[in-house]
Formats: C-alpha cells, sequence, structure tokens
C-alpha cells in the first residue's frame, strides 16, 4: 500500500511565504430550481466512494454550498429537499486542492424520485479558485520515463518550469528564483532547512510513493 499518498508543491513568492496551502479539496456550487431561482436549505451530502465516510451541508441564502477539507478520491453528490427530486452525482473525481464546482438544478416532484448525473457532465475547470496550476495523477507517474526515478523531474511537465541555474538541482517557474518555491508533502513543510525551495527536502520520494501532485 502505498504510505505516501500525496505530493503538492506550490511556488510562492517570499511576501506570499506565510500563507498555507491545502492539499486537501472542496466541493461547492448553487443549488437552484427548474426556473432558476436559488433553493434554500437544501441538504447536500458527499460520500466517498473509497471509505464511504459522508459529510453534509445544507445551501444558504443565497442557494450556495460547500464542503471543505475532503481527502483527494471519488465521490458521490446527492441533494435533497422537500417538495423536489432527489438529485445524485454518481461519481466525481476530487483531486488534490482542487476546488470542484458542482451545481444542482432540482426538479419539482417526490423525494423517492431521483436526478442522475454523470460527474463527466460536471464543468472541467475550476470556477472557484484563480490559480493557475498542473497536476500529474498516479498514471504519468508510473508511465513516464524517470531514470532517476525522482517523481520531482515531472515538475518540469508545467508550463513555465525549468531547472534553475544555480546548481541546487531546484526549478523555476516563469523565472522566479528556487528558493522561492514551497514543498508540502501530505500537506507538511517538506522543505530543506539550510537551502529551502529545493527538492528533496526533508524526506526524498520515489514514484512508488507517490500518487499525484499538484504544481
Amino acid at each position: 500500500m502505498r504510505n505516501l499518498r500525496f505530493l503538492a508543491l506550490v511556488f510562492v513568492v517570499a511576501a506570499l511565504a506565510t500563507l498555507s496551502f491545502a492539499q486537501t479539496g472542496t466541493i461547492s456550487g448553487t443549488v437552484t430550481d427548474a426556473t432558476g431561482a436559488v433553493v434554500q436549505n437544501a441538504t447536500v451530502t458527499v460520500r466517498n466512494l473509497a471509505t464511504n465516510a459522508t459529510r453534509s451541508t445544507t445551501s444558504g441564502g443565497s442557494g450556495a454550498y460547500a464542503v471543505t477539507n475532503l481527502s483527494p478520491g471519488s465521490y458521490e453528490i446527492t441533494a435533497k429537499q422537500a417538495n423536489f427530486k432527489t438529485f445524485r452525482v454518481s461519481s466525481v473525481v476530487l483531486n488534490v486542492d482542487q476546488a470542484l464546482t458542482a451545481n444542482i438544478s432540482l426538479q419539482a416532484g417526490a423525494a423517492n424520485e431521483e436526478i442522475l448525473v454523470r460527474g463527466d457532465e460536471l464543468p472541467g475547470v475550476e470556477l472557484e479558485s484563480s490559480q493557475i496550476s498542473s497536476l500529474v495523477d498516479s498514471k504519468k507517474i508510473q508511465d513516464l520515463p524517470l531514470i532517476t526515478r525522482d517523481p520531482y523531474g515531472l515538475i518540469l511537465l508545467s508550463p513555465g518550469a525549468a531547472p534553475a541555474n544555480g546548481g541546487n538541482g531546484g526549478f523555476s517557474v516563469n523565472g522566479g528564483r528556487d528558493r522561492n518555491n514551497n514543498f508540502l508533502l501530505d500537506g507538511v513543510d517538506n522543505n530543506d532547512t539550510s537551502v529551502p525551495g529545493i527538492p528533496n527536502g526533508l524526506l526524498s520520494l520515489n514514484p512508488d510513493a507517490t500518487e499525484e501532485f499538484r504544481v
């Protein structure tokens, strides 16, 4: 079993060094009816299909809902409200540090009736965040050649990423200094204390122990 599951690599400028970067994800959206009017107090439940763990919330005055701090994985989304059919998204994949938008449109009817939506019908673009990022999943990690067996080498798949010139083995993104990079492993700081911002900090990784990472 993989014991080091999620690697997040976040590039920040020095002025933003005090910010924290989550490795959990969020599922959020707006609940409306068939006319487009917002629906308040609808119960929205997300269920992790691997662990069967569930989290629930209700839509607010603007119809908005959000379920935060979710572990990456596959989820089922269910929405219920009196006098409306049950709305269900069968399966959506939530990646590391992703803000997934799942808007819900309820139709009038009995609660024992159901509207089923496929996960691939949801928008694939993050609508709740302005961040620019790229994801490298386990398939790419296993399929792409890694002569040094160092997952950090796949950082170069990200637009604007290039080896730094400082001789530390670090990476520059869009011309930034490699020492301005911040490495998180399972949500915990993984930076070299003497030379911050370079890969293979406190704990080195290998492809077999890395499920996915986001730059």
